[in-house]
């Protein structure tokens, strides 16, 4: 399985900065690869939220890149799982 981590230091109150980005609907914002994205099911910025995304893929294509939040804890903590996604990036285990 894929697994990523990143750490930035922002000079904003952890609770602003995670209200930010738990709520997807924000993606457009900063990650400029997201072309469209839509709250599809739960309460934004909630575990169990899921949110649907189309990116830009190769060759001017574009790619399904829907997620959802599995863990939240707010100003802590913020896990998500992509739950479509191009074919060779799906997990091939049944």
């Amino acid at each position: 399985m894929a697994h990523a981590e990143n750490e930035v230091s922002i000079n904003r109150p952890a609770n602003d900065v995670y209200a930010f980005l738990a709520d997807g609907l924000n993606n457009k914002l900063w990650r400029p690869g997201v072309k469209n994205v839509a709250l599809a099911s739960g309460e934004a910025g909630n575990k169990g939220a899921v949110y649907s995304q189309t990116m830009a893929g190769p060759g001017g294509r574009t790619i399904a890149g829907d997620y959802e939040i599995t863990a939240a804890e707010p100003g802590k903590r913020l896990d998500f799982q992509v739950i479509a996604a191009p074919p060779a990036q799906q997990d091939p285990s049944p």
